[in-house]
């Protein structure tokens, strides 16, 4: 009861010094036909980390009226706020993070605009793309596919005594029943089928806040000729601050294993290769809603994957989506404006650099199966939610939503005629131009991807599952020691709650077979001397165990 009166305390004093400022600088007549949001930062400069606190009111008519500074709104409380993005960040309007509280800092969950209830999402700043509107066509052709994407909507937003113009909610990407539907990781489940999940990871750029580790594998890993580098990996979930050693340990080693299984020979065995480790149906999706804009920063920024518990198909998911603003011909560089070539051949036209796409998507596209289940799934997109028809019509929905506050935003910041950042020629000078060049991009790619892509032959609704959701046994753990070590050097042991018979192999980097042995293990310690005398050249090799009953358990070692 006492926290609740302080809360109401604070919120009285919060009304006063809104009503301050909206005296002195929003008038109280202002309207518009979308959401309004105004943030006081109480004296606080926002900044990139970390959040600082601030208020903020959102005035929102669920039926439809319009909304104005004079009503009741929707919601009014504390924030914690902070800018997002990086490059974004040299823009004078900026996205932020925005994380609902009560007084005290901790989270306050709310349904904000229709949206589950939840405490954090992004106001994702429009300053960038003219059209408004491409993250959320594309957010909303994501969520006819499969899986979670976020919901969005158009607001205009106001801090302190500034019109700021319009921004999109977006639901943030974090784990919730309402959004990455997996299982909810505690400190303390750090063995067996609890240690399997859930965990959400991503390729992007460092961020302070995850911890990290590097690829195996080049990017140029089939592709030789071209230049090459490895990708990195962030966590998401669990954070950084909560993750505890076997945990990062467990989904370290199982993205390893899931590039192996794509790097070795056998990689597209329905049994025993990739699809072990896997989804494909989500990585199918992935895959086509990134190339339909032909996104260059897809597979490569801001690409995410999620895994759930091992009895909850525990394999790597791709997705969700996130960040489309270069999408759709919005950029001048790696061919990006061209309607023609794939997204994930993006180091077929540009060098690797920092961010490489991962092997992944090339060697994927070699697989047979693979191949006809993305043309049975884009024809079958295509013959029903991803017509023109209907794309064209999504987009004069949006424009239709924005045409009022269009003219506010576009007089705040006067941007069109411009070049800004990477920004393609022709350079557009109206709104209209902006919206006819991204239709025509439209058309015109997507007729190259039905000339493209594969054709899907014999198209049934099917499981793309491997039947297994095993793959890893958190009871089987492999010991390596010393490692790095010297050629002949390593020492491995074996524990296994259960015995049984075992297929032990060591591979190389590109996933070529060194050695491979069957044997009889028994329960708790083995010693595996058969690989003490392995003579191994410097580099990164794999050792591999299949147990009857109990899946592949894999490790990464490094020969110095």
């Amino acid at each position: 009861m006492f926290q609740k009166n302080l809360y109401q305390v604070a919120f009285i004093i919060f009304l006063i010094s809104l009503s301050h400022i909206s005296a002195n600088s929003q008038p109280l007549n202002w309207s518009s036909d979308l959401p309004i949001i105004s943030i006081f930062t109480m004296g606080n400069t926002i900044v990139d980390e970390p959040k600082v606190q601030a208020q903020w009111a959102v005035y929102w008519n669920a039926d439809g009226s319009r909304n104005n500074l004079s009503q009741s709104p929707h919601d009014m409380g504390f924030i914690g706020v902070e800018y997002r993005g990086q490059s974004s960040q040299m823009f004078p309007m900026k996205s932020m993070t925005v994380e609902t509280r009560y007084y005290d800092g901790t989270n306050r969950e709310l349904e904000l605009l229709g949206m589950s209830e939840e405490s954090d999402w992004v106001l994702y700043s429009t300053f960038y793309d003219k059209s408004l509107m491409r993250n959320v066509l594309t957010y909303d052709l994501a969520r006819e596919t499969v899986g979670w994407a976020p919901k969005t909507k158009f607001v205009e937003v106001w801090i302190n005594t500034e019109y700021f113009g319009i921004y999109v909610l977006v639901e943030k990407i974090k784990r919730d029943s309402q959004r990455v539907d997996i299982k909810k990781l505690e400190s303390d489940e750090n063995e067996g089928i609890n240690l399997s999940g859930g965990y959400i990871f991503k390729i992007d750029k460092q961020s302070p806040d995850d911890f990290s580790w590097v690829s195996s594998y080049a990017s140029n890993l089939f592709n030789p000729s071209r230049s090459g580098s490895s990708v990195s990996f962030q966590g998401v979930y669990p954070k950084s601050e909560n993750i505890t050693n076997s945990q990062r340990s467990y989904i370290i080693s199982y993205v390893d294993s899931m590039e192996m299984s794509i790097a070795s020979e056998n990689f597209d065995d329905t049994i025993y290769g990739y699809r072990r480790y896997l989804d494909p149906a989500s990585f199918v999706d992935f895959l086509l809603v990134n190339e339909i804009n032909r996104n260059v920063d897809g597979y490569r920024i801001s690409s995410y994957f999620h895994k759930n518990r091992n009895d909850l198909n525990g394999r790597v998911h791709a997705g969700p989506l996130w960040d489309f603003d270069l999408a759709f011909a919005n950029a001048n560089f790696c061919d990006a404006e061209s309607p023609e070539g794939f997204a994930y051949e993006l180091e077929a036209v540009c060098p690797a650099g920092q961010w490489p796409v991962p092997f992944w998507w090339g060697r994927l596209m070699t697989d047979s199966i693979f191949k006809n289940e993305v043309g049975c799934r884009w024809q079958n997109l295509r013959g029903s939610v991803w017509n023109e028809s209907k794309i064209f019509q999504k987009m004069s929905n949006y424009a239709s939503e924005t045409q009022e506050a269009r003219t506010r935003h576009f007089n705040r910041w006067p941007i069109f005629g411009q070049q800004i950042w990477v920004y393609p020629d022709p350079i557009a000078t109206s709104y209209q131009q902006e919206i006819n060049i991204m239709r025509d991009f439209i058309i015109d790619r997507w007729e190259w991807l039905d000339n493209n892509l594969p054709k899907g032959i014999n198209c049934t609704t099917t499981d793309t599952s491997s039947g297994s959701n095993d793959v890893l046994d958190s009871t089987v753990q492999i010991v390596v020691s010393p490692n790095p070590g010297f050629s002949a050097n390593q020492d491995f042991n074996l524990f296994v709650q259960e015995g049984g018979d075992a297929l032990i192999q060591v591979s190389d980097l590109c996933g070529r077979h060194i050695l491979s042995y069957n044997r009889y293990v028994n329960s708790n310690r083995n010693q595996l001397i058969r690989l003490n005398n392995l003579i191994l050249k410097p580099g990164i090799y794999h050792l591999s165990i299949e147990l009857r009953n109990k899946g592949v358990i894999t490790a990464r070692f490094v020969v110095l």
